[in-house]
């Protein structure tokens, strides 16, 4: 099997098994065994909604979406020498780090400050 050939299977399937994934996980969403209800509820104060958890969802599907974005441009802009780099991960910036981590950082400072309190 020549090296082109090979390229398309493995294109072919790592999107087979991405979609079959994707099409898992929202099936058990539907049937039920994967529950969303509560999924944003403040617990330790039995708020509906915690800013906190908002937060970190939304921080966290916005760079999702970035990397999608990223992953999924156009195959016709990749010519040349730059064919191989559409075959990778692309280069997360730093301040989509910086955002995860504080987002996350926050959160858990939220979790343990309510965790505290509720202790003492």
């Amino acid at each position: 099997m020549n090296q082109t050939a090979l390229s398309s299977f493995m294109m072919i399937e790592t999107k087979v098994f991405l979609w079959g994934t994707f099409g898992l996980l929202i099936w058990q969403i539907f049937t039920g065994k994967i529950k969303l209800r509560g999924l944003l509820r403040d617990k330790e104060r039995g708020l509906p909604i915690s800013p906190a958890r908002v937060q970190a969802l939304a921080s966290t599907l916005g760079v999702a979406l970035y990397l999608l974005t990223q992953t999924a441009a156009p195959m016709s802009e990749t010519k040349g020498a730059q064919a191989d780099s559409k075959r990778s991960m692309p280069s997360i910036p730093d301040e989509a780090l910086l955002l995860i981590g504080g987002s996350q950082m926050l959160y858990l400072t939220m979790k343990a400050g309510a965790t505290t309190r509720r202790l003492i």
